[in-house]
């Protein structure tokens, strides 16, 4: 998944970040923490995750 980065914002690659959906009903935790698969020069934040059969809530979101 490709986010849009603000310039505000740095972050290395490998790092993780938490993110929470304030306006979504969530079932089970209200959080995720995603890898960082992106560098910040390349204008976006790329997150890397997996999902199985079942796609949560949360990643449906």
């Amino acid at each position: 998944m490709r986010l849009k980065a603000h310039q505000n914002i740095t972050w290395k690659p490998r790092e993780h970040a938490i993110f929470t959906l304030p306006n979504h009903k969530i079932e089970d935790k209200k959080y995720r923490a995603f890898s960082i698969a992106s560098t910040p020069v390349e204008g976006f934040v790329l997150l890397g995750f997996r999902t199985g059969k079942k796609i949560s809530s949360f990643k449906k979101h």
